[in-house]
């Protein structure tokens, strides 16, 4: 409606102005055509009577011609106008369609994202992804039950006392102000903590490997963690495939495609471009 009303005002617009300058036209028309009268008068009293008739004949001539010529003008200013007015409804009208598709695009997204989640959560049910997710979780708790001490003790360890230290100063130099430091000492300042924490992380290893029973948990929760990510990589997949979302991905593509003929088509309107203009 809004989009109608502004083609309206522009159409009145459009005509007004073309009334006006028409009006315009016309008088400028009745003042040469006055003018021209006035200087046909004078010559006609001043000339001999035998060649009064011919000049008369030839100013009533060219008066007729410079109305001709008015009137010509007229009619090309008059053309132009209705043109312009047509290209200003066409282009109103293109930059509504441009917005309108913009506003599919926009149901179509939220409408595809919709289809996605319904399916995941049903590939989720009917693949059993809670309970994947659960006996990770409990598994994952009896692996903290059993490496959690053997981690508490290494840490009690002076060597790790000393590694962590190192990496603890190495992270809190990262964390300073860098106003006064080049990016070669920064970087150098990067490898460092990223030298101790290795340290750390490599101690912490070490000790949980040397348990066998740490090491037959972390089998058990890596088998459990795989499986959840197998889970979710045949989801994704079958998601994909289900026909409610290729419809709904179908109208997003539609609905972009027509968001670029209509901005194409507007491009086409403001640069004179048009078909209907071409064919003119």
């Amino acid at each position: 409606m809004a989009a109608a009303g502004s083609i309206q005002g522009k159409r009145r617009w459009g005509a007004t102005m073309s009334e006006q300058r028409t009006t315009a036209l016309a008088l400028s028309a009745v003042m040469l055509a006055g003018a021209a009268w006035v200087g046909a008068g004078a010559a006609l009293e001043a000339a001999p009577p035998g060649v009064r008739s011919a000049m008369r004949n030839a100013v009533r001539k060219a008066i007729r011609q410079d109305q001709t010529r008015v009137n010509q003008q007229r009619k090309q200013f008059e053309k132009a106008a209705e043109d312009l007015q047509e290209r200003q409804v066409e282009l109103a009208e293109a930059q509504a369609a441009v917005e309108s598709a913009k506003a599919e695009l926009r149901a179509a997204a939220k409408a595809r994202q919709a289809a996605i989640e319904r399916e995941t959560a049903r590939l989720q049910k009917s693949l059993k992804m809670d309970q994947a997710l659960a006996d990770q979780q409990r598994i994952r708790g009896l692996y903290d039950e059993v490496s959690q001490p053997i981690l508490a003790q290494l840490r009690e360890s002076p060597e790790h006392i000393e590694a962590q230290g190192r990496a603890d100063a190495a992270a809190a130099r990262l964390r300073e102000p860098s106003d006064s430091r080049t990016p070669d000492d920064r970087g150098a300042d990067v490898s460092e903590a990223q030298r101790t924490a290795a340290i750390v992380a490599e101690l912490e290893r070490k000790a949980l490997e040397a348990d066998a029973t740490v090491r037959v948990a972390r089998q058990t929760l890596n088998a459990a963690s795989g499986r959840v990510s197998q889970l979710r990589r045949d989801i994704r997949s079958r998601v994909d495939e289900q026909p409610s979302v290729q419809a709904a991905s179908r109208r997003v593509a539609e609905a972009r495609s027509a968001i670029e003929a209509a901005e194409t088509q507007v491009a086409a309107i403001a640069t004179g471009r048009t078909t209907t203009n071409a064919s003119k």
